[in-house]
């Protein structure tokens, strides 16, 4: 029965890029929207945290309530995240950092507060991970970080190093 929803590339539901997310959202909020709205609506709230405030209403119900729908971009926000520590950080800093939908050029760079880059990793297609950066050669001050997937910036922000 999942075979049905596979792609012809052999991904399934679980699996589509952030390209096909509008146009599930758009059928998800089709009214009436039948049996393919809510299966729109089912697969973006169980896979992709991208619920109704209301589920298992009727879709043909024109009245039906709703919490404000997440964009795209709030839900990518909210998935993409790098954990920093310690900070401030004296001998090292660990970059913990999980991508929701993996891109094929995925960086982590490193800059300082002129915009010089003092460490940049490529990540490649990986979904999350941990990288160390040895602070003990930086000098004390603030440091920034960008998480970016194919050339777009996905997250950022600072830390400090003080030894």
């Amino acid at each position: 029965m999942l075979k049905e929803y596979a792609h012809t590339d052999g991904r399934n539901v679980a699996q589509i890029t952030a390209s096909e997310l509008p146009e599930l959202e758009r059928i998800a909020n089709v009214v009436p929207g039948g049996i393919a709205a809510e299966r729109a609506e089912n697969i973006l709230c169980f896979h992709y945290d991208i619920c109704s405030d209301d589920p298992g209403a009727p879709k043909n119900n024109g009245t039906k309530s709703r919490k404000p729908k997440v964009t795209l971009e709030e839900a990518m926000d909210e998935a993409n995240r790098v954990k920093v520590a310690p900070n401030p950080a004296d001998s090292y800093i660990e970059f913990e950092y999980e991508i929701l939908l993996s891109g094929h050029e995925n960086t982590l760079r490193i800059i300082d507060t002129q915009g010089r880059p003092v460490e940049v990793w490529n990540l490649g297609e990986a979904e999350k991970g941990i990288k160390v950066l040895d602070t003990r050669r930086l000098p004390n001050g603030v440091y920034f970080f960008e998480l970016v997937q194919d050339s777009e910036k996905m997250k950022g922000g600072k830390f400090i190093v003080q030894h």
